[in-house]
């Protein structure tokens, strides 16, 4: 699998939390879009990637309720498939899919916050920047 680091703001709609499978086969999974600015500022040359990015169980559980539109990440993960490439109007368009492993919030007053799966059991906590009431 390839791996991916990127950064950009998640688009129009707020993460999706939804609870997949049955049992003791039954975990949570968090999907999000996030546009990536690529190319010169203000030129022909600038346009937007974006990325599908799948979180699952409790990294899932943990992070959807803080993905919400218009958020600045930064996203490392593994890509899961081909591109996805579909016609919208007289468009083309397309996305990467990406299972995160690591997303950092970068738009906070200065402050950065770095959460892994293996985070996901204990609070979130600031690293960087002064206190406020936000989990980072």
């Amino acid at each position: 699998m390839a791996k991916i680091s990127f950064k950009g703001n998640i688009g129009k709609k707020d993460a999706i939390l939804r609870t997949v499978g049955e049992g003791e086969n039954k975990y949570s999974v968090c999907d999000f879009f996030i546009c990536e600015n690529v190319g010169v500022k203000g030129t022909d040359s600038e346009r937007g990637v974006w990325y599908k990015v799948t979180l699952w169980r409790g990294f899932a559980d943990k992070l959807c309720k803080y993905l919400t539109s218009g958020r600045y990440l930064m996203v490392e993960g593994d890509v899961s498939k081909e591109p996805h490439v579909y016609t919208s109007g007289n468009s083309v368009r397309s996305y990467v899919e990406v299972n995160a492993r690591e997303i950092t919030f970068l738009d906070n007053k200065g402050k950065q916050e770095t959460v892994t799966p293996e985070d996901a059991e204990g609070e979130i906590e600031t690293t960087t920047g002064a206190e406020e009431d936000t989990p980072w």
